[in-house]
């Protein structure tokens, strides 16, 4: 298994990763963050080692501690914890699809142990959702919680292909999409989850 959400070290790490599995005769499991895998490094991946599998997901959260603190969703979850309020950036139209943690461990699992042909994997919600409508998933959950809009300077990975399309098969007849959660009904059950947890920070 090879997992690295943002790319940073795939490059310095991968040659020792196809190098066992190679010696194993075993597949390469590599995960990474939609955002992050353009068309290019998904073709360059497969041509250093052809029993490679991709897992694209999307931007994962956890229940028990915040997983990227660099995903919009994980940021909320921050701010929520940490002063009882949450900053929308921008309007809120920018788009997220966040995925349980416990979706990924379990999709990156069955890709392993699967049997089947396929090589490429989408691992995250069917539907987008506004960061807007994210944040008042939160609210609805605690009233209270003040939402605001602030500015900020947008930037993109610089690897990132802005023509992706989610769930549109690069490789045709060669990827899968898995089921996960409704993003409603897990973002509800887990925020409540956590607002019940914390002391009031207003």
């Amino acid at each position: 298994f090879l997992i690295d959400e943002s790319l940073e070290v795939f490059k310095d790490i991968i040659k020792p990763f196809i190098k066992k599995a190679k010696k194993n005769n075993a597949f390469l499991i590599v995960a990474v963050n939609k955002e992050f895998a353009n068309e290019e490094f998904i073709k360059t991946t497969f041509s250093l080692y052809e029993n490679t599998k991709i897992v694209l997901i999307g931007d994962v959260f956890s229940e028990n501690e915040i997983y990227n603190p660099k995903t919009q969703v994980n940021k909320f979850i921050y701010q929520v914890k940490a002063s009882g309020k949450i900053e929308v950036p921008e309007d809120g139209l920018e788009e997220t699809q966040p995925v349980f943690f416990d979706d990924v461990a379990l999709g990156i699992l069955e890709t392993a142990f699967s049997e089947d042909n396929y090589k490429l994997y989408y691992l995250f919600p069917k539907h987008k959702i506004t960061l807007l409508m994210l944040a008042h998933m939160f609210q609805k959950k605690d009233p209270d919680l003040k939402i605001s809009f602030v500015s900020q300077k947008k930037t993109k990975p610089k690897n990132t292909c802005n023509h992706f399309p989610p769930f549109t098969p690069i490789i045709p007849d060669s990827s899968r999409v898995f089921s996960t959660h409704s993003i409603s009904s897990l973002l509800f059950t887990f925020i409540n989850r956590q607002l019940k947890r914390l002391p009031s920070c207003r």
